[in-house]
């Protein structure tokens, strides 16, 4: 349960837009047969299509080849490796969901939620 709350905090703070001046919440969903994180952050459009082009290639490729060519990245420098969001999949059995709402007061910011599943 850390490692993934550890994981969503840091992926929140790493690609939140500071100049959107607003805050980066976590509230946790504790049942009896679940655990349920949600993180909010605010995004500039340019992660949030990185992000949500990473969601696509993950959902959309083997999860085994997808982690190895994702540690080939990080081992190479040749971009982000994600390779938290894949480990919580892989090693914890998590279920993620994801929302993108840009802000109408403020197209440049990217209201960014995450909810991660876990059974207990």
């Amino acid at each position: 349960m850390s490692y993934v709350a550890n994981e969503l905090i840091e992926n929140a703070v790493k690609y939140s837009d500071i100049s959107a001046k607003m805050p980066i919440s976590i509230t946790l969903y504790l049942y009896a047969e679940a655990i349920i994180f949600q993180v909010i952050n605010y995004a500039n459009p340019l992660n949030v299509e990185k992000y949500q082009q990473f969601i696509q290639d993950f959902l959309s490729s083997d999860a085994d080849e997808f982690y190895a060519r994702q540690l080939e990245n990080a081992a190479l420098g040749t971009g982000a490796s994600n390779i938290g969001i894949i480990t919580m999949i892989n090693d914890y059995s998590a279920k993620f969901g994801w929302r993108f709402q840009p802000m109408a007061a403020n197209p440049e910011v990217v209201r960014v939620s995450v909810m991660a599943y876990l059974e207990a």
